[in-house]
């Protein structure tokens, strides 16, 4: 009796592990092939799901790499905004839709004068939701480059944060937490005019659906400052 119950058991567990990961509801949409949805693996019984860790580097969303973990959402994205809050005098983004274009070869540029008491607003979205759940999670976020040649271009990056935002730019999700310094060199990657600066990738994680994604930027008081925006990606 004891052996039938312990096999029953194992047939139960079987089947919810089977229906788990055989349930169409729980795939979702391939951000660079809509057409072709992709499996994320969902937690099975009860789990906490571990968050796609940040991209190495910018072939890691380079849309040729086969091997690549990240992807540019270019392909989702028909609208482009750029905004202020706060008193941002000169605050200026240059070509912001190079930052949504799919070309890591092209990048925006975010700059502010002396003395902004305000936040500087880069954000992209399309009408095509990005499934996620709290038990299927995505990251998503900007790789930015930024000057090191002092303490006060450093902190630069402190003060930007990567949001998700839904159909109507609406904020979803944010601020990130994480920002990786991936210490790069630029200029081996056909980006000759941000030669010197360090690379990084402003990320958010995400448990909801979203529909784009936006940065912001919060120039230091009394500091002119500026951020290059390369690209949006997204994890696979």
């Amino acid at each position: 009796m004891k052996q039938l119950m312990i096999l029953a058991a194992a047939s139960t567990l079987a089947s919810v592990l089977a229906g788990c990961a055989d349930d169409s509801s729980n795939l979702i949409v391939d951000p660079v092939d809509p057409v072709d949805p992709v499996d994320p693996v969902p937690c099975v019984v009860s789990c906490t799901p571990t968050p796609p860790p940040p991209p190495t580097s910018l072939e890691d969303c380079n849309p040729n790499n086969p091997n690549a973990r990240f992807a540019p959402i270019n392909s989702n994205v028909s609208s482009v905004d750029v905004g202020t809050e706060g008193i941002c005098v000169n605050c200026r983004v240059a070509s912001p839709v190079s930052a949504f274009d799919g070309n890591l070869s092209t990048f925006s540029a975010e700059t502010a004068g002396v003395g902004v008491f305000g936040t500087l607003n880069l954000s992209g979205r399309g009408p095509r939701a990005y499934e996620t759940s709290p038990t299927v999670v995505r990251r998503i976020g900007f790789f930015v480059a930024y000057p090191t040649d002092s303490v006060a271009d450093v902190a630069l990056l402190s003060n930007a944060s990567a949001f998700t935002v839904d159909a109507d730019g609406v904020q979803v999700q944010g601020p990130g937490e994480q920002t990786l310094d991936t210490a790069l060199s630029l200029q081996l990657l056909g980006l000759p005019l941000l030669e010197g600066q360090s690379l990084a990738f402003v990320s958010v994680v995400t448990s909801q659906p979203f529909n784009g994604a936006r940065l912001d930027f919060t120039p230091s008081v009394g500091v002119l400052a500026g951020l290059n925006v390369i690209e949006a990606c997204i994890s696979r």
